[in-house]
């Protein structure tokens, strides 16, 4: 079962991450994937994680330069730095981590965005032209 990551508005910062073992009641996450016991390993990764939100909202802006794609990014990071938590090693650079994360999202959305055909209308395209020429 993947993670759910969802932006709520905070008053200590600008967006604030919740994930869904913070949003289910006795720390335990939908579904019973992860039990009260084992719950150490996996509340201070997202407490790390969690407190990178700012930093990488604004890494996201500077790249996209449009603040709802920035959520959007930074949602998608948290989406798949959650989703492949298993695969962080502990003891290694999480910020780090996570700003890879984000680099390559937004690098294969540009590269998508590239990658989308332009419907053109060449009766449109006839017209404009026609009307520079006059």
């Amino acid at each position: 079962m993947a993670s759910q990551v969802s932006f709520r508005a905070s008053r200590s910062s600008r967006w604030r991450l919740s994930s869904p073992s913070e949003r289910s009641a006795g720390g335990r996450r939908r579904g019973g994937r992860l039990a009260p016991e084992n719950n150490g390993g996996r509340t201070a990764f997202e407490a790390e994680a969690l407190a990178a939100v700012d930093s990488l909202y604004r890494t996201a802006l500077r790249l996209t330069r449009v603040p709802a794609d920035a959520e959007d990014l930074v949602q998608d990071t948290y989406l798949k730095a959650f989703r492949a938590a298993d695969s962080f090693q502990p003891g290694t650079n999480l910020r780090a981590w996570l700003f890879t994360i984000l680099h390559n999202t937004a690098r294969n959305r540009a590269r998508d965005r590239a990658r989308e055909h332009v419907t053109v209308d060449s009766e449109t395209v006839e017209q404009a032209a026609a009307r520079a020429a006059a």
